[in-house]
């Protein structure tokens, strides 16, 4: 993982193997000129992405110390490429379960989790998906 310390408006962004975290959003680098847009990130911007993210890959990630991260994006993040799926679906931080019943993984394990949100979400999937 590379990370890029206050890049814009004191935000940092990582760099997680196919994944941006930027802020509040996680995008693969073919959205990153219109994330970039979005938020008024200049040319410059666009470029240092580009180079720290092609940089990135010539690494393997340690997907072990990711799933471990404190930043629950970046834990996301690694999930989102199927990495430490039964290792976060038992993760302290809601969001990373909520994001495993979007993934529609670990649904008979997370229907029976202690958070109503997680617990809801489940609930929400299995009825907007029982027809399918």
């Amino acid at each position: 993982m590379k990370t890029i310390e206050n890049h814009f408006k004191g935000k940092t962004i990582h760099f997680v193997g196919k994944v941006i975290v930027y802020g509040c959003e996680s995008f693969k680098i073919e959205q990153l000129e219109d994330m970039c847009l979005k938020y008024g990130l200049s040319n410059e911007h666009i470029e240092i992405g580009v180079k720290t993210y092609n940089e990135n890959q010539l690494v393997e990630e340690d997907w072990d110390i990711l799933i471990k991260n404190e930043n629950y994006r970046v834990r996301v993040a690694a999930a989102m490429q199927k990495h430490g799926l039964y290792t976060l679906i038992k993760d302290k931080d809601y969001n990373v379960r909520v994001d495993k019943v979007m993934r529609k993984y670990g649904l008979e394990l997370l229907i029976k989790d202690e958070n109503g949100i997680v617990h809801g979400a489940v609930g929400d999937y299995l009825e907007i998906n029982k027809n399918l």
